[in-house]
C-alpha cells in the first residue's frame, strides 16, 4: 500500500482514507476505515471522468453486480453512490492479501495439490456469480486476491448482467426489499 498523495481526498463519504491501493485509466482505490471501524476498499473514478455517461453506466452495472452477489469467495460490497452522486464511488470488503498475479510471480507456479484446492474454492466463488445470474468476462490472476484463509473474487466491472438485471430490476420496486449500503 502506498501512502495517499497531497491531492488525494481524506475523506469519502465518511470514510477515512489511509492509502493507496491502487489506480487505473479511468480510477483510484484507496484503503480506508469506516466511521465503525470496518477495513474497506474505496473505488473512486477520477473526476475528469464522473460526467461521462458510458463511465457512469459502466460503474453503475458494477455496483448493481456486486449486490446481487453474496459468499465467502467474492468482496462484498458495503455501499456505493447513488446514481445522481456528484462522482461515483463504492465501498467494499477490504481483502487483505496478494493478488493470484502476483503471488505466482513471487513464488512461481501453484503446485498440484494447491492448484487443486484453490480450484476448488475458485468454482465455489464463481458459483456465487453464477447464482445471481450473472457471467464474470474477466476472470483472470489480477482479479482474484490471495486472504489469509481463501481467494476471493474482487473485480465486477465486465460482469455481464443479462435477464439477471431485469429480475433484479424487479425486486428493487417490491415493498419491504431493503437494500444495504447504496
Amino acid at each position: 500500500m502506498e501512502s495517499v498523495m497531497p491531492s488525494d481526498p481524506r475523506r469519502i463519504a465518511g470514510i477515512e482514507l489511509h492509502g493507496r491501493l491502487g489506480e487505473g485509466g479511468m480510477g483510484q482505490v484507496f484503503f480506508g476505515v469506516t466511521p465503525g471501524g470496518g477495513q474497506v476498499a474505496v473505488k473512486i473514478v477520477h473526476k475528469a471522468y464522473a460526467d461521462r455517461e458510458d463511465i457512469r453506466e459502466r460503474f453503475d452495472r458494477e455496483v448493481t453486480a456486486m449486490s446481487m452477489m453474496q459468499g465467502p469467495r467474492v468482496a462484498s460490497l458495503i455501499a456505493a453512490a447513488g446514481p445522481d452522486d456528484e462522482q461515483p464511488r463504492l465501498a467494499m470488503e477490504y481483502v487483505r492479501g496478494l493478488t493470484l498475479r502476483d503471488f505466482v510471480h513471487e513464488h512461481g507456479p501453484l503446485g498440484a495439490d494447491m492448484g487443486a484446492a484453490f480450484g476448488d474454492l475458485l468454482a465455489e466463488g464463481l458459483s456465487a456469480v453464477h447464482e445471481a445470474g450473472l457471467l464474470h468476462r474477466d476472470l483472470n490472476p489480477a482479479n482474484i486476491l490471495l486472504a489469509d484463509d481463501d481467494p476471493k473474487i474482487i473485480y465486477f466491472r465486465l460482469v455481464s448482467l443479462g435477464e439477471a438485471l431485469d429480475s433484479y430490476a424487479a425486486e428493487l420496486t417490491t415493498s419491504g426489499v431493503t437494500l444495504g449500503g447504496r
